[in-house]
């Protein structure tokens, strides 16, 4: 990295995602075309299934350092999936991004950096050479994207203690008074946890405002009937 002139882009869809599966119907071929024309060295996470890419500008291998490459001085760009560690890694680096969410929790992650700035996101449905070219210039080129990153980067690291404390912090915490920390459930019935005494009560409720409708109903049907047939033949003892 510390070779590329005009720095480095850095691109993973993230290890639970197949890439094979991803970049299939040609969109593998956009992303190679693509890359091969930018003045950026490209490193590439792939993944056992796709073709071999032999091109001195674009590096591909099965696993990256990916903490360690997005904290690096010369990093210009971060293509990712959007997932949650993903995000919160490029957000401590103050990489701006483009996001290519695929599913769940990666749609939010990449609206939440385009909202804060960092970030733009493009679907893979939406992926062409024009469109993926246009949006990494855009990136690249567009100081507001790193300026933005750079902010988030601030806020993030604006703790009164590291992440590492924190959570050292909350383990001692937690051994010195780990009882107080124990819900009230944890002594309850399972009935009562789950509220099956609740729903029991509700249900019997209902079913016993059912019956009394329909008794009521029954009752009330049996007088009129009963006050029409009485009716009937006295009129035909008029006639």
């Amino acid at each position: 990295m510390d070779d590329a002139p005009h720095g480095v882009i850095f691109f993973s869809l993230g290890s639970i995602l197949n890439p094979a599966e991803l970049l299939a119907g040609g969109k593998f071929e956009i992303f190679l075309s693509v890359f091969r024309k930018l003045k950026q060295k490209v490193m590439w996470k792939i993944a056992p299934g796709l073709p071999e890419v032999n091109d001195p500008n674009i590096r591909v291998q099965t696993w990256y350092p990916q903490q360690g490459i997005l904290g690096h001085k010369n990093l210009k760009m971060f293509i990712t999936h959007g997932g949650l560690q993903s995000t919160i890694e490029a957000i401590s680096s103050g990489v701006p991004c483009l996001g290519i969410p695929v599913f769940f929790d990666q749609l939010k992650d990449v609206a939440f950096m385009e909202k804060i700035g960092m970030a733009v996101g493009l679907t893979l449905d939406a992926v062409t050479e024009e469109t993926l070219s246009k949006t990494i210039n855009e990136i690249l080129f567009n100081p507001k994207y790193r300026e933005n990153a750079l902010k988030q980067k601030a806020i993030f690291e604006d703790r009164p203690r590291k992440p590492v404390e924190e959570a050292a912090y909350w383990i001692e915490y937690v051994l010195r008074h780990g009882q107080i920390l124990r819900p009230a459930s944890a002594a309850m019935p399972f009935y009562q946890v789950y509220l099956l005494d609740v729903a029991a009560t509700v249900i019997a409720a209902i079913l016993v405002l059912f019956w009394l409708t329909k008794k009521v109903t029954r009752t009330l049907l049996s007088i009129i009937f009963a006050r029409t047939s009485n009716t009937v033949p006295a009129n035909k003892k008029l006639n």
